[in-house]
């Protein structure tokens, strides 16, 4: 039976998501000035969690007027500050913080493992492409154009991206069916699921290829 290697799917701008991507001392250093407020759903590992709905008596008061249904800015929970959901957070922090010397490390130099083979693929394919990467996560954009916000991103060719997705997807790799998704590669990924990775990323930029010259 053929192995699914699943890059976990994950929001576009993933901040709220790199405490478990990055090391836990470099997360606010590198992006909070202010620390304040914040919000997580994977936190627990496979398990939903929300800050946001276990804050209502913290000095956030401005901040929880935009949220829905007060203001305009749409949430939901699913285990919204469930104990079972914060057990299995405050689990996975402790595991991190133990093991980070091992763990962060190894995401790193695997991402940028990744990464390179794209570059590089995408070069020998003559795609136009932009790959980025931080920590353990990473994307490709089909574009000449940098990409620095997200009108860049959606200025990137769609149906090269679900070229691209559907041929990782027979290789035997599942990635985020959209383009304004991220990929992060996980601790469990072992060097065997770099290598299929790797290669299942040479065949579907050569079906990119292949689709756009015909």
């Amino acid at each position: 039976m053929k192995k699914l290697i699943i890059i976990i799917v994950v929001a576009f701008v993933p901040v709220i998501l790199l405490a478990q991507s990055t090391p836990l001392s470099s997360l606010y250093d590198r992006y909070v000035s202010e620390p304040g407020f914040e919000t997580t759903e994977i936190l627990p590992g496979s398990m939903s969690f929300d800050w946001e709905k276990t804050m209502d008596n913290a000095q956030v008061k401005e901040i929880m007027q935009n949220i829905s249904p007060l203001g305009k800015v749409y949430q939901a929970g699913t285990f919204s500050g469930n104990p079972v959901s914060a057990t299995a957070g405050y689990t996975i922090l402790g595991i991190l913080n133990q093991k980070k010397s091992e763990i962060y490390p190894k995401l790193k130099k695997n991402c940028l493992e990744l990464k390179k083979a794209l570059v590089d693929q995408a070069a020998a394919h003559k795609l136009p492409a932009q790959v980025y990467n931080i920590a353990s996560l990473y994307q490709i954009f089909f574009t000449d154009t940098p990409i620095v916000d997200y009108a860049c991103a959606k200025n990137s060719d769609p149906k090269m991206f679900t070229a691209y997705f559907q041929e990782l997807l027979r290789q035997g790799v599942f990635i985020p069916p959209s383009q304004f998704e991220t990929c992060f590669v996980s601790a469990a990924h072992s060097e065997e699921d770099l290598k299929q990775t790797i290669n299942a990323f040479d065949k579907a930029l050569g079906n990119v290829a292949k689709e756009k010259t015909t």
